[in-house]
């Protein structure tokens, strides 16, 4: 197992943990989504460094990454727009595409957290 899998399954261990964040900020369906969306988002935009201090999770720096991902996902959700077929209650949803915001903003977010542990 390389260094990045090494600490990548070490915040995994706390994944009850993390779910039941997501469910405290709100979200309940889509909990176990957005934890796994935080590990991928960890392993491409931080490192060790960040997220263990002494051998332990930074849960601060954790519950601030849930957090990002959680609105993003909120934000996601409201952007979607619902169109009428022929006066009909069908619906179709079109997914808005704003993936660089998403991506900028959860680095600056990232940028932040780095900065204030520091």
């Amino acid at each position: 197992m390389d260094r990045k899998n090494k600490w990548l399954a070490l915040v995994a261990k706390e994944h009850n943990e993390w779910v039941r964040i997501v469910k405290s900020l709100g979200e309940y369906d889509y909990a176990e989504d957005i934890v796994q969306e935080s590990y991928i988002a960890l392993s491409k935009y931080s490192s060790e460094e960040k997220i263990i201090r002494n051998g332990l999770v930074n849960k601060g720096y954790m519950y601030f990454t849930l957090r990002s991902l959680t609105f993003q996902f909120y934000n996601k959700k409201q952007k979607v727009r619902k169109i009428s077929l022929n006066n009909e209650d069908y619906t179709i949803e079109i997914p808005s595409v704003d993936n660089v915001e998403d991506k900028e903003a959860f680095e600056k977010v990232c940028k932040l957290i780095d900065k204030e542990t520091e």
